[in-house]
């Protein structure tokens, strides 16, 4: 609460709502009478209604905590509400946040201003309560409308990885203050290609949601799964630790198999996944943490796939050779010093031509090849590389400067598979490897496999 200006927060009930399902309100008024019809006449059980008087400590409330709608009275004590208004809609974090305008006299210039500043709603004085607490309640739901589609995957229902990255942040928090184990795990569908090539990407949708369906039924409620992407889903564990991830996937594996997969012409099919899991350590970013499941994923798919991979197994990573194109000293010690930690054999050249002449026989995964320069020998590199059958296949990965967007372009043209841009996280480029050869590792066909 801030003393003197802050004119209201009501229920106290509302702090024992979780914090995703807590609306807040603010409203801007140096009406004492308006303040507080808004704190007593706005109150419910999943609302925070915060009442202040200044457009000062307005912009402390707004950047100390999210608000879901805004009510802001024109004339303020010390400015005038427009200028709030004008703010709000400059910030990314607010451009959608409903905001109602109380003005003394609404007149048509008034109102065609606020409009053209982004208002939602204009009130004239004296406030009608009903017309006002209608227009919130239709707002909120709006609101809560775009806050469920921006946060959920449109094909499987389940949360996206905005919703998945707000709830490891609150899991992390939540596991640190009582000292409780957590796990992330990622699972991705086996041969799932295979479906949408040989009974439509319909059959593929409709495996993607029964998928989704079963997983969530099998785990339990305080557990959170989530779409990654494409045939990829996140599973938060809180409470948990590697051994008991281990058995919910498990347990999730059993149902696929016992669950009878069949297209619409009777074709009958199998559905399995791969999966690797990593324990949350305190303060490990997301991205570190993705990337260390992401590899034991890596395992588990070059291990033969159907299968569930940890920290805690004792799993050889398949001898992978990388080809490494990069002229700058301090780049390549620290990208081969990275690979190396992953179990990867590091092939370097610091010229791009001296890698051409790098045999089939290498037996090389994966390329990393620098097209900065004038010399144009990158660009050789990757032609060179894609005009040969032993390496037509193999993902590149191109290293460029920020601002190299034609690089870019050139050399996604010639056939290279993705980039990274300088200055560039380690561990970024760590996860993009691994998500490479594991989708290399999926595209390659297993003896006898249905899917």
């Amino acid at each position: 609460m801030i003393e003197g200006e802050f004119l209201g927060r009501m229920p106290d009930e509302a702090s024992r709502v979780e914090t995703e399902d807590l609306r807040r309100i603010l409203a801007v008024t140096s009406d004492e009478d308006l303040a507080a019809l808004i704190a007593a006449r706005l109150q419910g059980s999943a609302r925070q209604v915060d009442v202040v008087s200044s457009l000062g400590v307005a912009r402390e409330v707004i950047v100390s905590q999210p608000v879901t709608l805004a009510i802001i009275d024109v004339e303020l004590s010390d400015g005038d509400g427009r200028e709030l208004l004008a703010e709000l809609r400059s910030e990314s974090a607010n451009v959608t946040t409903p905001v109602i305008m109380v003005a003394r006299v609404a007149t048509r210039e008034l109102q065609a201003e606020c409009f053209s500043l982004g208002a939602d709603h204009i009130i004239d004085k004296p406030v009608d309560m009903e017309i006002l607490e209608a227009s919130v309640s239709s707002k909120l739901r709006r609101a809560d409308e775009i806050r469920r589609e921006s946060r959920h995957d449109a094909l499987t229902g389940l949360p996206n990885r905005a919703a998945f990255a707000e709830a490891f942040e609150r899991a992390v928090a939540l596991a640190r203050r009582n000292e409780e184990r957590l796990t992330v795990a990622i699972l991705d569908l086996d041969h799932f290609k295979s479906i949408n090539d040989r009974f439509g990407h319909g059959q593929g949708d409709d495996v993607l949601r029964r998928v989704a369906h079963m997983a969530g039924d099998t785990l339990r409620r305080s557990d959170m799964l989530a779409r990654w992407g494409g045939e990829e889903f996140v599973v938060l564990l809180p409470e948990t630790d590697v051994a008991g991830a281990e058995r919910a996937l498990a347990n999730i594996q059993r149902k696929l198999k016992e669950t009878p997969w069949k297209a619409p012409r009777g074709d009958e099919f199998e559905v399995a996944f791969s999966a690797g899991i990593a324990s949350v350590g305190s303060g490990a970013p997301l991205q570190e943490v993705i990337a260390r499941a992401d590899y034991y994923l890596y395992l588990a798919k070059a291990n033969g796939r159907d299968r569930i991979v940890s920290e805690k197994m004792e799993v050889q990573p398949p001898n992978i050779r990388i080809l490494l194109a990069e002229g700058d000293d301090i780049t390549a010690s620290l990208i081969r010093h990275r690979l190396a930690r992953e179990g990867f054999e590091v092939i370097h050249h610091t010229r791009a031509q001296d890698a051409s002449r790098i045999s089939g026989a290498a037996g090389v995964s994966l390329a990393i090849v620098n097209v900065e320069g004038p010399d144009q020998e990158g660009f050789m590199l990757v032609t060179d590389l894609r005009g040969r059958s032993e390496f037509g296949d193999i993902p590149i990965i191109l290293l460029t400067s920020m601002g190299s967007e034609a690089e870019i372009v050139r050399g996604m043209s010639l056939g290279a598979t993705d980039y990274v841009v300088k200055p560039f996280s380690p561990v970024e480029l760590v996860a993009r490897v691994h998500r490479h050869l594991r989708a290399s590792a999926s595209a390659q066909p297993t003896t006898g496999s249905q899917a």
